[in-house]
């Protein structure tokens, strides 16, 4: 059995969103009309962004600001990635992309962060949700807390579609 499970980790099949449903505050409709903007908001940060369809594909650009207990509370961003996540009619997922990855690059400041693409969709898309997974810190210096690792200490914050 253990062995069964390592080996689906292993695929990155167990650790997926396919399938699952999105959560009716995160979906956002696809027009095919002009280009649509809008702002999403969670407790973490907020997301301004403008996207059209062009074709078959998705055009998505936008900027992630973090929420002011992230600013205040922590002086850099270790880790952060983000992802786009196709939703057909009932909001079931179809496909996950990463449109954001800043990972293992500890001491980056907690600044706004802007990301820019174009994806291709999956047949009966309708609409897209994101998702982000990141860790916080703060570098420890001048006597401050540590963590286990001898490090300033960390927070790690997510959500899902």
């Amino acid at each position: 059995f253990f062995l069964m499970l390592a080996l689906a980790a292993c695929s990155g099949k167990l650790f997926t969103y396919k399938g699952t449903t999105a959560r009716p505050e995160n979906r956002i409709p696809l027009r095919e009309t002009v280009p649509h903007e809008g702002v999403w908001e969670t407790r973490d940060l907020s997301i301004s962004c403008e996207h059209s369809l062009v074709g078959s594909e998705l055009e998505i650009a936008g900027v992630v600001e973090f929420a002011q207990y992230l600013r205040t509370g922590y002086n850099s961003l270790r880790k952060f990635s983000m992802a786009v996540s196709f939703l057909d009619a009932d909001g079931i997922v179809l496909d996950t992309r990463p449109i954001l990855t800043q990972a293992d690059r500890p001491w980056i400041l907690l600044k706004e962060v802007s990301f820019k693409t174009r994806l291709d969709l999956p047949a009966t898309t309708a609409a897209i949700a994101f998702s982000y997974r990141g860790q916080a810190g703060d570098a420890g210096g001048g006597g401050g807390s540590k963590d286990r690792y001898g490090e300033g200490v960390s927070w790690d914050f997510w959500q899902g579609p």
